[in-house]
């Protein structure tokens, strides 16, 4: 019998210490940190990247022309020394200038490596939405889209 009473006072410990952990687990608050990607701009990436992946002359441009890494753009004036200024990476440029969402900024940048080629740092007190693309051929190179609010 005595065994018995240190099994159930074991047992009621057990279901208390479980019943408190439920009662504070509900009770306290639960931040949301709702970080997904503005429809906007989602769209805008869908677009510039079907684009560019289907776009042979975009294609062709960001893997033959395009032999150095570096942006293809000078968003808000942070990346002058890398900017590349062929005529069909300007073709590029005014492809993506309609679908940029108003009041961001966008980067376009092309590089052979899975991380970023930029020298410059992206302003990281924003909250940046970057998708890519990996463009095969004898010398494959990614394609990276950067947007960020002004």
């Amino acid at each position: 019998m005595v065994n018995k009473k240190g099994f159930i006072r074991t047992m009621e410990a057990v279901l208390a210490i479980i019943l408190l952990l439920t009662l504070v687990n509900t009770i306290t608050p639960k931040q949301d940190f709702d970080i997904s990607k503005p429809n906007s701009i989602k769209q805008a990436h869908s677009a510039v990247l079907s684009e560019v992946s289907i776009n042979q002359t975009f294609r062709d441009c960001l893997l033959d022309v395009t032999r150095a890494n570096g942006a293809l753009n000078n968003a808000s004036s942070q990346y002058p020394e890398r900017i590349l200024q062929t005529p069909c990476v300007i073709s590029i440029n005014k492809f993506i200038e309609p679908y940029t969402p108003h009041g961001y900024v966008y980067l376009a940048e092309i590089c052979d490596q899975s991380k970023s080629c930029l020298q410059g740092t992206l302003p990281v007190e924003k909250t940046i939405f970057t998708e890519s693309i990996m463009l095969a051929s004898d010398n494959p190179k990614i394609f990276r889209v950067y947007f960020w609010d002004e």
